[in-house]
């Protein structure tokens, strides 16, 4: 077999794999600070809102190619116990997400793994699953499959920390704009006060030899509905969800994970023509249906991976048990996936005319936390 540019090289943990495009190396500014800045944080941006006591700060540390984000401090009320289920998420989706801040992404490079942290107010951690998502939004780049804003790193309750294989990288460019937006789910019998979070980003070297692959995001939700909530319902018994989608360009599939709510099986994409599957993630499950993780798919460890073709129909379908007699609601499915285009200049531009996009733009308006 010839060698693959794509190959994922064995012995590097593959975590989390969503990705973005080509980019020149760090800023030549960030080579003339002193090597005591190098050690500490070389640049510091803090964002306030005018409306909340949250603050968004922006850290660089050069030294060890470190981009640090830190948010907070968050008010998190507690759940109403009482009237809640783990079936019904409906009142939680409509609560929808807080706008932690917008800020410009201060270091151009390709990014191979970052960590999340929820504290609290000493900055002890906090269970994870406190946190039921957590999106960064890219304002100057579109997603492949949809005309929306690209997400291009999301955690959800069952998502562990991001680590691409020494051979990818996810690359982000300076002055792009950023937002981070969260949404929480706290399930304890009292409110939180003080809440941060924590996300470290870290960057490849840039004269890495081999050269790092650079890999666009591949996200396909199985519930779109471009402004609004991605929930779906799923009767007594379980249900497979399924949606038809197609690439304007094609590239190779690389790898994939995915996100599920609790009492989710998989995630799966298959070709309908041909009736190949493509890829399957399942989900990790305890006894009741809690889904504590994802599965990750390395689909190019002995060759280039799945080549997706532009134009062509695929299907994404999303299975969920419900042994229960009532009905699930704010079920999601979702595919997250890094793709390799077999031209990356044909890259879809952001068309800011576009209905869809207009509405997913209305919805990340900012909303406060706190208040």
């Amino acid at each position: 077999m010839p060698p693959s540019r794509f190959r994922i090289t064995p012995g590097y943990t593959s975590r989390r794999v969503d990705a973005g495009a080509q980019v020149p190396p760090p800023p030549q500014r960030l080579e003339h600070l002193t090597a005591s800045l190098r050690l500490l944080a070389a640049l510091v941006l803090s964002v306030h809102h005018p409306r909340s006591a949250t603050r968004l700060t922006v850290a660089v540390d050069s030294a060890h190619r470190e981009v640090i984000l830190s948010a907070g401090p968050f008010i998190i009320p507690t759940q109403n116990t009482s009237d809640r289920s783990a079936m019904d998420m409906d009142q939680m989706m409509r609560n929808g997400e807080t706008e932690a801040g917008r800020f410009a992404w201060p270091v151009s490079g390709l990014y191979r793994s970052v960590e999340l942290e929820v504290l609290d107010s000493t900055g002890h951690p906090l269970p994870r699953r406190l946190l039921h998502h957590l999106n960064l939004i890219n304002f100057d780049r579109r997603q492949l499959v949809y005309p929306l804003t690209e997400r291009f790193i999301g955690f959800g309750q069952e998502t562990e920390d991001v680590a691409l294989p020494k051979s990818l990288g996810l690359p982000l460019d300076h002055g792009q704009r950023i937002g981070l937006y969260l949404m929480w789910d706290n399930e304890g019998a009292n409110a939180l006060t003080g809440v941060q979070v924590r996300l470290t980003f870290h960057w490849a070297p840039p004269n890495q030899l081999p050269p790092v692959i650079p890999v666009m995001p591949l996200i396909v939700d199985a519930h779109l509905v471009a402004g609004g909530t991605d929930g779906f319902s799923v009767p007594p018994g379980g249900s497979v969800t399924s949606v038809d989608f197609s690439l304007p360009i094609s590239g190779h599939l690389l790898a994939a994970t995915g996100h599920l709510h609790d009492q989710g099986l998989w995630v799966r994409v298959d070709d309908p023509a041909t009736g190949a599957v493509i890829v399957t993630v399942p989900a990790r499950r305890d006894s009741t249906g809690r889904v504590s993780g994802m599965s990750r798919r390395l689909l190019a460890v002995w060759g280039n991976g799945p080549h997706l073709e532009a134009g062509r129909r695929y299907r994404l379908s999303v299975a969920y048990a419900n042994p229960t007699s009532d009905t699930l609601r704010g079920a999601m499915g979702f595919l997250y996936g890094a793709f390799v285009p077999d031209r990356l200049s044909d890259w879809p531009a952001i068309d800011r005319t576009n209905a869809d996009y207009l509405e997913d733009l209305k919805s990340l308006e900012p909303k406060h936390s706190g208040e």
